[in-house]
């Protein structure tokens, strides 16, 4: 290639390059002409006010939807209800009572880049009941956390989240059922007729519960922990996160699964259990003698002599399966 030919081709890319940037630069320019429209104050966190509404028809359905509020349910001092709420002008709840039902709706009239910006303050809304019995509890929210306390008690109670946590101590007369995408469900000290707890990459934490029919957990990657636990049938599934029991005793039947985690029980039992695993180790200390059948592709095994009228079965792929038991001392 002649000299002449390669200067040309040096001189060709040097524009290219050159109008490039000029082109870059005008885009730019146009972007914050545009952009100068708005007004950038309102990128900056919004500011909180404290609004209360008060209600004084009776009611016994609660209602719930927000986004990013943090929700707390409190024994009111009075004879009638009142919502409390932290709200920007531009999110805020409308709180109404009709056929029976408190209802409280997010209200969001931000643009789009009203959603710009950092966002330090967390909105909340907390109910003050006046009342301790209640029919149905429904909430439903996007990243805010629940909280509700033992000083209610629901004929039934659901919720479906995101990411929030929710934290649970009333005692539920019939079904309770818990949906969360990545938030930790904690249910403490509480009783009801059946429990369906679901989250993604949350955790589950059970203390202290008696479910008089069917417990079921179910979870992705989260870990699930049981303490002190009473149910007619118990079946737990999670795919990495491990499995721990601790004094659990299911009346029919206790069914564990669990992908990759790692199963521990300690002083359970239930007339039936069956208990799987992938690569998990599977280490139990049982109330009472069963019928043992054990399997392993290529983990060590050790079992008690079989024995009872129950049945335990365990099967895992590489993981090891190591069997006590230990006879309850109480009464």
């Amino acid at each position: 290639m002649k000299k002449s030919t390669i200067c040309w081709l040096i001189i060709a890319a040097a524009l290219v390059v050159v109008g490039g940037a000029l082109m870059g630069s005008a885009a730019m320019i146009g972007g914050a002409t545009a952009l100068s429209n708005f007004e950038w104050a309102q990128l900056s966190p919004a500011e909180y006010a404290e609004n209360t509404y008060e209600m004084s028809d009776d009611f016994q359905r609660l209602h719930l939807t927000t986004e990013t509020a943090n929700i707390l349910l409190k024994r009111a001092d009075g004879e009638n209800c009142k919502v409390v709420c932290s709200e920007t002008d531009k999110v805020f709840h409308s709180v109404s009572v009709a056929d029976g039902t408190l209802t409280i709706d997010v209200v969001d009239t931000r643009k789009w880049y009203d959603r710009i910006g950092f966002f330090f303050d967390k909105q909340s809304v907390t109910v003050y009941l006046p009342g301790s019995a209640y029919d149905a509890l429904i909430v439903e929210t996007d990243t805010g956390r629940v909280e509700i306390p033992d000083d209610f008690t629901f004929s039934s109670i659901r919720v479906n989240g995101d990411t929030g946590n929710v934290n649970c101590r009333a005692t539920v007369q019939d079904q309770m059922d818990i949906t969360l995408s990545t938030g930790d469900v904690i249910l403490n000290g509480l009783s009801a007729r059946s429990i369906r707890l679901a989250t993604s990459t949350g955790d589950v934490t059970v203390d202290r519960v008696t479910c008089a029919e069917n417990m079921e957990i179910t979870v992705s990657t989260g870990r699930i922990k049981l303490t002190d636990v009473t149910a007619h049938t118990l079946t737990a599934d999670s795919s990495t996160g491990n499995i721990r029991l601790i004094n659990v005793q299911a009346e029919s039947r206790l069914a564990l699964e669990s992908d990759t985690g790692d199963v521990t029980m300690n002083g359970c039992d239930a007339k039936d259990l069956k208990i799987r695993t992938n690569t998990g180790d599977v280490t139990a200390t049982l109330l009472s003698s069963k019928m043992f059948t054990a399997d392993s592709d290529t983990g060590r095994i050790i079992l008690p002599p079989d024995g009872g009228e129950g049945r335990c079965a365990v099967n895992t792929d590489t993981g090891n399966i190591r069997i006590e038991v230990i006879p309850s001392t109480t009464p």
